[in-house]
């Protein structure tokens, strides 16, 4: 029973810890994405922030129906912040985040124009 109850704490542990590290890095990506500017290439925005943790692209044709456009990204946007979100309202009681038509409001957003460049930088309000 003893190793029983040390398993759990040490799952819990580990769980706290990567919730932690995961909150540490999303506040790093809002302050370094501060020192992105309009022009730079994808390149230097993968240097500086590192991957992107989900890249939205828009449709190649446009959809036809109107409320299509509430849910679709107009250019190509990169997403960083907390991949681990813990959601406690109901439906969302899952401890990982969904981005499922475009960045949420408290991740840095990368858009890009057609010649692949920065056009827009979005950092969150509540930002260091």
């Amino acid at each position: 029973m003893k190793w029983f109850v040390g398993i759990l704490i040490a799952i819990l542990l580990c769980g706290m810890l990567a919730v932690a590290l995961d909150g540490c890095r999303a506040r790093s990506l809002a302050v370094r994405a501060k020192s992105l500017k309009d022009g730079d290439s994808k390149e230097a925005v993968r240097n500086l922030l590192g991957k992107p943790d989900h890249i939205f692209f828009p449709p190649k044709e446009m959809p036809t129906n109107p409320l299509a456009f509430l849910f679709i990204v107009s250019r190509e946007t990169w997403a960083y912040g907390s991949r681990l979100k813990p959601q406690t309202n109901f439906p969302y009681v899952v401890p990982f985040r969904l981005r499922l038509f475009g960045p949420d409001a408290d991740e840095v957003a990368v858009k890009f124009d057609s010649s692949n460049r920065v056009a827009e930088v979005t950092i969150p309000t509540n930002a260091p």
